[in-house]
């Protein structure tokens, strides 16, 4: 299914009976502007070989996980943190500078902790690394 507006084709590929990283290619030869994820993991790695430079990933559908359960373990985990019986184990921190290094640590699954994105890293370490202590 393929709609034409304003220079804008928008596409939808079955994923589950074809590989979209070549079908994407083949409809876009030099990569495409924008993508819709909904899947995350290995997939979020392989659609990453579809983007332009500059091109954008956005992740959807995360909205969908909120819900009563979910909440109340949040509410849980928060009350333990307030408590001083949980610490957070933050690694690493990133400035936005680096949110492409940060994206790939993520992936690749490098990290060892939750991963912190702060808009300049020299400003903020201390008071994020002192959440954990």
């Amino acid at each position: 299914m393929q709609s034409y507006k304003e220079n804008t084709i928008v596409t939808a590929i079955d994923y589950q009976n074809c590989d979209f990283v070549e079908e994407v290619l083949k409809i876009s030869p030099k990569g495409v502007d924008v993508i819709l994820d909904c899947l995350s993991g290995e997939d979020f790695t392989r659609a990453r070989k579809c983007l332009k430079h500059m091109g954008r990933i956005v992740h959807i559908g995360i909205s969908s996980m909120i819900n009563d359960a979910f909440k109340t373990t949040l509410d849980k985990i928060i009350h333990l943190y307030q408590e001083k019986k949980v610490k957070p184990r933050i690694d690493p921190i990133w400035s936005f500078d680096e949110i492409t290094e940060a994206t790939k640590c993520m992936v690749e699954r490098k990290n060892i902790g939750k991963i912190v994105l702060v808009p300049k890293k020299e400003d903020i370490t201390e008071k994020v690394e002192s959440y954990q202590n």
